[in-house]
């Protein structure tokens, strides 16, 4: 992969509109903006989303709660059993640092839960402030725009060669993008008839500056990416909680890891609009 990072390094006016450090994370390639200063943008990152990783422990420790209780109801139970070693793992997940990808143990934890017939938000006053804990959670944090592009994988570099030259030279564009992402993953989907491989592109727009799908920067930016992409038909729709705009954009509010917790707790309807498969935040 250090071959890969290098060669997008290499590629024309990259060193003008992207920063030297490229992170590898969550089977992602992270490129950060050089408008904007490196270590306030991952500080403030950090800050934005620490309410939701604390709401994520909270209902952590109410599953935890709830299984003990189970546990002294039906001690032998295989349910309760699994739903041990599974909090264990959450627990042992969530210690380690890398709470991104929790939900799956939150996913498999509640619903083993609800097979039991536990009413697990009408337990307490304890559910209440967890899934206002969730709901709360800061306005940047669940505002922030994010575009998916997906981009045939062969035509990658010459996308990308595109983007920073097009960047380059429209820098009132630029300033809206914090970061943008490469997805270590070549998918494959069926198209016309042949398999061909994809690679899936996220641009996080900078949190705050544009808050409702209204607002018609957004529409400069989308038709920027039109403009250096080679847009093809596909027969999927690939992204959650995201609004397809053309035939391999979406665009959507927001973090999808964020929008999957808020729909297994079925509070999804307090934070994002119904239509447009949840993409937008309400009342903007």
């Amino acid at each position: 992969m250090t071959d890969f990072k290098e060669a997008v390094k290499s590629l024309v006016y990259f060193d003008n509109v992207f920063h030297d450090t490229i992170t590898e994370q969550h089977n992602q390639f992270y490129f950060y903006n050089k408008l904007h200063d490196l270590k306030s943008s991952a500080s403030q990152n950090r800050k934005n989303f620490l309410p939701l990783n604390e709401a994520n422990l909270k209902l952590g420790r109410f599953c935890k709660q709830i299984i003990s209780k189970l546990e002294s109801e039906t001690p032998d139970s295989e349910i309760v059993i699994d739903l041990k070693r599974k909090i264990l793992e959450w627990q042992n997940y969530y210690n380690s640092g890398d709470t991104f990808d929790t939900f799956r143990y939150a996913e498999y934890i509640v619903g083993k839960i609800n097979s039991t017939g536990f009413p697990i938000w009408t337990y307490s006053n304890e559910a209440c402030e967890i899934l206002n804990s969730f709901i709360k959670i800061p306005f940047n944090t669940k505002s922030f725009f994010q575009i998916n592009l997906i981009i045939r994988a062969d035509e990658l570099m010459d996308f990308l060669e595109k983007f920073f030259t097009y960047s380059n030279s429209n820098y009132s564009f630029h300033y809206y993008i914090k970061e943008l992402t490469i997805n270590r993953s070549v998918i494959s989907l069926s198209n016309e008839g042949s398999d061909k491989g994809y690679v899936t592109i996220k641009l996080i727009l900078l949190p705050g500056l544009i808050n409702s799908h209204k607002n018609p920067i957004l529409d400069v930016l989308i038709s920027a990416l039109q403009k250096v992409s080679n847009f093809c038909s596909l027969p999927i729709t690939l992204f959650d909680f995201s609004e397809k705009i053309d035939d391999n954009l979406f665009v959507s509010q927001g973090s999808t890891n964020y929008k999957k917790f808020l729909s297994l707790l079925n509070i999804i309807d307090k934070v994002y609009q119904a239509d447009k498969n949840y993409a937008y935040i309400k009342n903007y």
